[in-house]
């Protein structure tokens, strides 16, 4: 790749504008999961904590100026928490462009990300729908997104 050494002189609002167009839709995957937790009851603690293999958008990998250009945030940081995660556990997030970026939560049910419905909008999931578990559960959840 070349580098395009004049950059940092560009006018700032140029170099912002470039950055928005580095922006590209993701699909995003969102989890909750659950780990033993042997540091406060040996073997029988389990805690939830949020989850993602999805890595972090490419421009806030760059440089200091894509990361403070508002392009990502830092989002569901409660996710854990809302799923019985003790309140001072670590915080956890996932960098996402609420706008274009859909959100996979596979299997996770959506009880699980009822927190958050007000910031998802488009969503990914995975279902048999041909059980009558979703049909008379979770197939009325989804008008909550």
């Amino acid at each position: 790749m070349v580098t395009f050494h004049p950059f940092p002189r560009l006018p700032a609002e140029l170099r912002a504008r470039i950055w928005e167009m580095t922006i590209e839709p993701r699909i995003v995957d969102v989890q909750i999961r659950f780990k033993k937790d042997t540091t406060t009851v040996p073997h029988s603690s389990y805690g939830p904590f949020l989850s993602s293999p999805t890595p972090v958008p490419g421009p806030l990998q760059t440089c200091r100026e894509a990361r403070y250009g508002r392009l990502y945030h830092g989002t569901f940081s409660n996710l854990a928490i809302a799923n019985g995660a003790p309140k001072d556990s670590e915080r956890r997030y996932v960098w996402l462009n609420i706008d274009i970026d859909m959100i996979s939560i596979g299997w996770t049910d959506f009880d699980r990300v009822k927190s958050v419905t007000h910031l998802i909008k488009r969503l990914r999931f995975e279902r048999d729908n041909t059980g009558d578990v979703w049909c008379r559960t979770e197939a009325e959840d989804i008008n909550t997104f």
